[in-house]
């Protein structure tokens, strides 16, 4: 008699050996898209304090006014902004991450930009925030201000 198909311990051992990959790989791959959204979001908020940096600069140049020349800069109570009027006043090119809530941000003595924002799981600073309000003080945490996220 002609023998078809395959036996139950062999679909159970390739059952049994599909199960094992997946034990390994899903863990691996869970850590890999962890690693990349932390990478994104350093990247997102180094970009976010560029902006604010150049929004400084330019406001400097125009002795405090916005590009209309009238308008006031905004200077301090960026971290109250929506995320539309955040991407307008500042220029911000791309999206700000969905669901990110902004600690603070605002700018140092030199004119360096501070951003503390985190979600659920994430969390993005470059320097710390001191002083009380409306009197607060920036200070960056590493010399060159790059942004580090933690999960």
């Amino acid at each position: 008699m002609k023998k078809n198909g395959f036996t139950l311990i062999e679909l159970l051992a390739v059952i049994l050996i599909l199960g094992i990959i997946a034990l390994i790989a899903i863990p691996t791959v869970n850590n890999i898209i962890q690693q990349s959204r932390l990478g994104a979001w350093e990247t997102t908020g180094n970009n976010m304090t560029d902006s604010a940096e150049a929004y400084y600069q330019m406001c400097e140049i125009r002795d405090g006014k916005e590009a209309d020349g009238t308008t006031a800069c905004k200077l301090t109570g960026l971290a109250a902004l929506d995320e539309a009027a955040l991407k307008s006043t500042l220029n911000i090119k791309g999206d700000i991450p969905s669901g990110a809530e902004i600690a603070y941000f605002g700018y140092t003595t030199s004119g360096d930009a501070v951003l503390s924002f985190a979600t659920g799981s994430f969390s993005c600073t470059n320097g710390t925030q001191g002083g009380t309000s409306p009197n607060f003080t920036y200070t960056l945490t590493s010399g060159d201000g790059s942004m580090v996220c933690t999960k």
